[in-house]
């Protein structure tokens, strides 16, 4: 199975922030939304991510300040590890035990999130992914 196999429909879609935006902003939308990451955004080009993880590494670099007053880019995730549509679902699965991460964006044709971004969340994604192709189980 591969990736794009998991992102098809409506699926896997990330919602997007900008770096200058406020962490509390990024957290409205967050709640908005019912997700925990949202794609930070530069000039339509993928510049990171900001996660819950992100908001922990906020509050211990800026004890003093409240989340209205910290960009996102001075708290963000900005290594972007990513996949491709064409990569199987195992190495992405692969990818994010190893970079212990639990979010993966996904880009295809050089290009990142042409339209609206994708990525594959764990908690859903893979193990229904995992869950389909197993003998004996799935549709």
């Amino acid at each position: 199975m591969k990736v794009n196999d998991l992102i098809k429909g409506d699926t896997g879609h990330f919602y997007t922030v900008k770096g200058d935006q406020t962490v509390f902003h990024a957290l409205q939308q967050m709640s908005a939304y019912g997700v925990s990451a949202v794609m930070v955004m530069a000039d339509e080009m993928p510049a990171g991510i900001f996660t819950e993880r992100d908001l922990i590494r906020c509050r211990i670099l800026f004890p003093d300040k409240q989340t209205d007053q910290v960009t996102i880019d001075k708290v963000m995730t900005s290594k972007l590890i990513v996949a491709e549509p064409q990569d199987s679902v195992d190495a992405a699965m692969a990818m994010m035990i190893k970079a212990r991460i639990r979010h993966l964006p996904v880009v295809g044709d050089g290009r990142p999130c042409q339209g609206p971004c994708r990525g594959i969340d764990p908690g859903t994604s893979l193990s229904e992914g995992l869950y389909n192709r197993s003998p004996g189980c799935g549709p």
